[in-house]
């Protein structure tokens, strides 16, 4: 060794490399927690908007169902008039149709 480096001076410039290292590695761990803490959160709220979805998905399915039930029953009804005013008219009585299945 020369006589102006000694290993105290080696041993302390290299903990201070070392510990410069650390704390740049820390400030961009720091930095990067603040960044996914901000992705998590706006994840969280994508999270929730879907279940409000899937909630409103739901509800629509059940009053889809609703409505195909309702359609069903309008052509039963509508094909039972039908057949009744068949029926009657079968029996001689007189009935305006266009007066009973106007629109």
């Amino acid at each position: 060794m020369s006589q102006g480096i000694t290993k105290d001076y080696l041993d302390s410039a290299l903990r201070g490399a070392i510990k410069e290292v650390v704390q740049h590695f820390n400030g961009g761990q720091a930095a990067q927690n603040e960044r996914l803490s901000g992705l998590e959160s706006r994840l969280g709220g994508v999270a929730k908007d879907l279940a409000e979805v899937k909630e409103d998905l739901a509800s629509v399915k059940d009053d889809l169902a609703k409505v195909k039930l309702a359609v069903l029953d309008y052509l039963a009804t509508d094909r039972a008039v039908r057949n009744l005013v068949r029926e009657l008219k079968a029996q001689g009585i007189a009935l305006d149709e266009r007066k009973i299945f106007a629109a």
